[in-house]
This record gives structure tokens, C-alpha cells and sequence, in this order.
């Protein structure tokens, strides 16, 4: 059943070949189309209300239905919890210590994800984009 109304719009790096990877999967995966998925690496698509394009960038973000923002590893689980099959680990986030931990992967992963873009690029250079 495809759905007309997104529950919920993700923000993120098209440019990004890892991220591009990752959302290219739950897009796959999200056979009803709750989320809406926004490529903010490109000009045209609006950004949420006070919001930055290079703050949209910089890490993943998640608006729901009601206009609540979920950033960082909140809105992985928030993604996780819409997508069938991968609902359990979505629900992980109510584990405090897990949380937490996501939370801190996440912003060490930002930190390294220059360095591991690079032989992604080469790849997607020498061999087009998957």
C-alpha cells in the first residue's frame, strides 16, 4: 500500500557516497513511503523552517508529522522503527546505554567520514555510481 502523506522527511547528504548508499537501502526498504527522502546536497529542495542547508549536511535529520526534529542517532532509530524488518532495532533506542552509545558512534563516525568518503569517490568515479 503506497502511502500519499510521508509521515516523516528525512534530511540528507546526496553528496555523501556513503550516506547516499545507506538511504539508497532504506528507500528500498520503505515499501509503504513514510519518509520522504530529502537529497539536501542539491539546491532545489526546501529546508525546514530555521534551518541551515550546511546544518542539514552536516549530519542526518528527521522531521515528523508534527514538525519535531530527531537529529543524529535519534533519527536512525527513528528511520529504523518505519522500516520492515529492521523495527527492532529501532525499538533499541528505549535501552538507555544503547542509545547513549549510538549516540557517541555517531559523532565519532562524523568525525572519520571525510577519510572513509575518499575511496568510495574513487570507486564511484572509476566505476559510476552503484
Amino acid at each position: 500500500m503506497n502511502k500519499k502523506n510521508p509521515s516523516c522527511k528525512v534530511f540528507f547528504d546526496g553528496s555523501c557516497p556513503l550516506c547516499a548508499r545507506e538511504i539508497n537501502l532504506y528507500s528500498k526498504l520503505d515499501k509503504d513511503q513514510e519518509i520522504e527522502w530529502v537529497d539536501v546536497s542539491q539546491p532545489e529542495p526546501p529546508t525546514p523552517d530555521g534551518i541551515s542547508r550546511e546544518r542539514l549536511l552536516s549530519r542526518i535529520h528527521l522531521q515528523d508529522s508534527d514538525g519535531k526534529l530527531q537529529v543524529g542517532a535519534s533519527a536512525f532509530f527513528f528511520i529504523w522503527r518505519k522500516l520492515p524488518g529492521w523495527r527492532w532495532l529501532g525499538n533499541l533506542e528505549k535501552n538507555k546505554l544503547i542509545f547513549r552509545f549510538a549516540q557517541i558512534f555517531y559523532e565519532i563516525f562524523l568525525l572519520v567520514r571525510p577519510s572513509i568518503q575518499l575511496p568510495f569517490k574513487i570507486f564511484d568515479r572509476l566505476f559510476g555510481k552503484p
